[in-house]
């Protein structure tokens, strides 16, 4: 081996380490001298702000026990009831129908009749609908809603009538209608007055009535429960008889209707000064042609009426004695 070559290797290699050294520091040395002619700024380091986390979804223990909608048909007037279910039905169960296809699945489970034969090609198709709950209930609206909830409101609106409902029912039908609507009182006040029957009409007809629609339903009802009592009153006044009794006009002939069906009760009767009892009165439907009302009792008190002067004259000798 040259031990004088590999010497002189080992020289120039360390000669070569000891100039990189120097190297080193000089440049270390101006570094330093570039740092300090340099202003130091100061960069205050915020915090991350991190936003507040998130309550985890999760199923609740308990909710709603809510029926299933009732199976839509078709009917245009059931459209609106029905959807109003299904909103109801989504909104409180999120977590049941985490997809826009199976919430229209429980749409379609919910359909029959023409509504199903509607919907039946859009699922077996696959058509790209079914997997968007937004069109698939507007193209549900178009076809089964199509004239919207204003437009059908106005409509019943004005073709609402009494009838034989109380005023309570009628005016609980005519707001859920109005609600729908953006009409003013003058407006409402007219179409509801409008609809009431006409005996109410006839009994309010000459009276000032409340200009505002809430004051006038309130006035109504009070005389609409009058007559209603009245009439109560009157039904309860009569009694069905037994047997029914055959009525005969004067020449021997039957009327038109010539069965007695009702009486009324015991009624205390006073004509003139001198004759007062008790009776009752039996009730037939007025025929078309003249008859002589309360035979029997007329031969029985056989008063002198004087026609003239549209009174009773006098009364029977019996009649004075015994009545």
């Amino acid at each position: 081996m040259d031990l004088a070559g590999t010497a002189q290797q080992l020289s120039g290699l360390e000669s070569r380490l000891e100039d990189q050294d120097h190297r080193l520091d000089q440049f270390a040395q101006a570094l330093q001298t570039l740092l300090n002619r340099t202003a130091p700024t100061q960069v205050e380091v915020l915090p991350p702000v991190n936003p507040p986390p998130s309550e985890p979804f999760s199923v609740p223990t308990s909710y709603p026990n809510l029926l299933p909608p009732v199976r839509y048909g078709g009917d245009p007037n059931a459209c609106r009831g029905f959807l109003n279910q299904i909103s109801i039905h989504f909104e409180l169960t999120p977590w049941s129908y985490p997809t826009d296809r199976a919430k229209i699945a429980f749409v379609i489970n919910h359909l029959t009749d023409k509504a199903l034969r509607w919907a039946n090609p859009l699922w077996e198709t696959d058509k790209p609908i079914v997997y968007n709950y937004r069109e698939f209930m507007s193209a549900f609206r178009r076809v089964f809603d199509p004239t919207g909830p204003k437009t059908n409101a106005a409509k019943s609106l004005l073709r609402l009538r009494q009838g034989t409902k109380s005023l309570g029912d009628y005016a609980l039908e005519f707001r859920s209608l109005a609600s729908e609507l953006n009409w003013n009182n003058e407006a409402l006040v007219a179409v509801f007055s409008e609809g009431l029957n006409d005996e109410l009409q006839d009994e309010v007809a000459a009276r000032d009535l409340p200009e505002e629609l809430e004051d006038l339903i309130t006035y109504l009802s009070y005389i609409d429960e009058r007559l209603r009592h009245r009439r109560n009153t009157k039904e309860r006044s009569m009694k069905p008889l037994v047997r029914p009794l055959l009525v005969q006009a004067i020449d021997g002939r039957p009327p038109e209707t010539p069965f007695v069906l009702f009486e009324t009760q015991n009624i205390s009767v006073g004509i003139g000064l001198c004759h007062k009892e008790s009776m009752f009165f039996h009730a037939i439907t007025s025929p078309s042609y003249p008859i002589v009302l309360g035979y029997p009792w007329l031969t029985r008190h056989n008063p002198v009426i004087d026609w003239r002067a549209r009174q009773i004259a006098r009364w029977d000798n019996d009649c004075m004695a015994s009545c």
